[in-house]
């Protein structure tokens, strides 16, 4: 089976570049096939039925064709598919002319004229079907010429072969033209498709090249921030303690004052210099989260006092409130939980004046749930749907006149420290009526991980 479907794969290949000569040139070369399988069956048959004396003109006939029909094939697979169309219509018309005034079978031509301007129709290109038309009409008269019929049935017969004839050009003509417009116009459709699939990707294999470069860049990025924790902060850390043994000896409240500034302005700086080097980490997956069992209350006090003095900078009261008494215990990294509250309640102190910052820690279900709630300014739809994108240096008001200082790091790290933990952090907000950032992570004690 595999043999025969191969052989005919190989019949088909049709030596050009023009995808229209291709079309025409299996066409015809299908139409040889069975040509040429109808032209051995007939042979067959007029041995077997045909009268003594028409036998052997049938044969001859047949030979020629067959003939014929081989050299047709072989030029339209070398790609001369208009040659080829016309030698095997034309010498069809001539065959058979030659039959039918042998045997004095005038009338019949007219299924022979038919098949011939058909033949030329599936193989050239409609222009030429007129050439095809052409023959069959000389061979019409020649054939009137030399019959032994009365001059008037010559051509009464003439005209009426030579009317159908042009009819059947001229449906062949435009079925043709048809056919190859809408060839030419799938044909340019395709092209354009492929051109568009090509382009298309190209355009894919360059972003993916950019997405691999921008990732490995981000990679490289983060692991060198990662793997700089210890320089970066060590020398900080001998900048504030210097400092703070300095206040200690300064002899008066003006010197007392300026290391004060250098003091906090370098614990500010340490606390910027943490959050990035902290997100770094996450990025580049050097993050460790080691859960374990720790009393929450002692915990939330710790909390409450870390962010007391932001409170106390902005004249806001800061209340805690634990709702299920039962829970003693929570099985988490106590860094980072610890972490994320004090960054959420520092921002909730740092966007109110005068107002209340609430802390409420409460169970739902599995989970165990931390809610900071403001009475601050809120933020509308937009700005809330920014920050909660919760993507790096993401702020609420990033505009160069910004009241409120910031990163914008802190919610971002916070996110991703609540992933790591198995829990999410959502927010909700309202324009001048404060916002509210809810904290969620399972009370069931998480295996130790890094991400």
């Amino acid at each position: 089976m595999i043999m025969p479907v191969r052989a005919w794969r190989e019949l088909l290949v049709i030596r050009s570049g023009d995808a229209d000569v291709v079309r025409r040139g299996r066409g015809l070369v299908t139409t040889i096939v069975v040509f040429f399988a109808a032209m051995l069956a007939l042979a067959l048959v007029a041995a077997a039925l045909a009268p003594p004396d028409r036998v052997r003109p049938t044969l001859v006939t047949i030979a020629m064709m067959l003939v014929v029909a081989v050299t047709s094939a072989a030029l339209a697979r070398r790609g001369r598919v208009d040659a080829a169309g016309l030698l095997l219509s034309g010498s069809l018309s001539a065959a058979i002319a030659g039959y039918l005034w042998h045997v004095q079978a005038y009338t019949h031509f007219v299924w022979f004229m038919t098949l011939s301007v058909v033949l030329a129709s599936v193989s050239v290109q409609p222009r030429l079907i007129w050439a095809s038309a052409g023959l069959n009409l000389t061979l019409v008269v020649l054939l009137a010429l030399g019959l032994p019929c009365e001059p008037a049935e010559a051509v009464r017969i003439s005209a009426l072969l030579g009317i159908l004839l042009l009819v059947i050009a001229v449906v062949t003509f435009f079925s043709a033209q048809r056919m190859a417009a809408l060839f030419v116009g799938q044909n340019l459709a395709m092209r354009e498709l492929e051109q568009a699939k090509r382009r298309l990707r190209e355009a894919l294999s360059l972003a993916e090249e950019g997405l691999r470069r921008a990732e490995a860049a981000s990679r490289a990025k983060s692991t060198f921030l990662a793997n700089m924790s210890h320089e970066l902060r060590t020398p900080l850390n001998a900048i504030i303690g210097y400092t703070e043994l300095l206040r200690e000896d300064a002899q008066d409240a003006s010197t007392a004052r300026d290391l004060a500034r250098i003091s906090e302005a370098g614990e500010h700086l340490l606390g910027l210099i943490s959050e990035i080097l902290d997100l770094s980490r996450v990025e580049a997956g050097k993050m460790t989260i080691a859960a374990e069992r720790v009393a929450l209350a002692p915990l939330i006090q710790e909390v409450r006092g870390a962010v007391a003095p932001m409170m106390a900078k902005n004249h806001n009261v800061l209340t805690v409130d634990l709702e299920d008494r039962r829970v003693e215990y929570v099985y988490i990294d106590p860094l980072r939980l610890r972490q994320i509250l004090i960054n959420l309640l520092s921002n909730a102190a740092k966007f109110t004046e005068g107002g209340a910052v609430r802390l409420t820690v409460g169970r739902a279900g599995g989970l165990l749930r931390f809610v900071v709630s403001d009475t601050g300014i809120g933020m509308d739809a937009a700005t809330l749907a920014r920050v909660l994108s919760f993507e790096e240096f993401v702020q609420a008001d990033a505009s160069p006149t910004r009241r409120y200082g910031g990163s914008g790091l802190g919610l971002a790290l916070s996110s991703r420290l609540a992933r790591l933990l198995g829990g999410s952090l959502t927010a909700t907000s309202s324009l001048g009526a404060g916002s509210s950032f809810t904290l969620c992570v399972p009370l069931a004690p998480p295996s130790a991980s890094t991400s």
